[in-house]
């Protein structure tokens, strides 16, 4: 069970559950299907566990803005411990402003003899 207070309320009931605690202090509670978590913790939370009435209690706290969240296990399936290194660059190519960048840095890749007569104009969103 998982019982959030903060910027909003919510109260989702029993379930089969991921939860994620980072080094940073980012707490994420995920359900079987969908990418993003259903509850969240921004990094800078600070986490107690504690056993009460045979059940796993994890309680995460925020401080701005200010927010809390109570985990609730009655039972578990697999506790992964570990404290993780990684201090890999993430690099990503193929975004639209690199297709972009490449067509008026050759357009010839386009078609022989095209030439760019002007950049996209940019506004704004909405």
């Amino acid at each position: 069970m998982v019982d959030y207070r903060g910027r909003a309320q919510s109260l989702l009931d029993w379930g089969e559950r991921i939860v994620m605690i980072k080094q940073d202090g980012n707490v994420l509670v995920h359900q079987p299907e969908m990418r993003e978590p259903v509850n969240w913790q921004p990094s800078g939370t600070t986490t107690e566990f504690q056993v009460e009435n045979n059940s796993l209690v994890i309680r995460s706290r925020h401080s701005h803005p200010p927010e809390k969240m109570k985990i609730t296990f009655r039972n578990l399936k697999m506790i992964v411990a570990t404290s993780l290194r990684d201090k890999a660059e993430f690099v990503i190519a193929g975004m639209e402003t690199d297709v972009v960048n490449q067509i008026i840095s050759e357009p010839d890749t386009i078609e022989e003899g095209l030439r760019i007569s002007k950049r996209e104009k940019q506004v704004k969103s909405g």
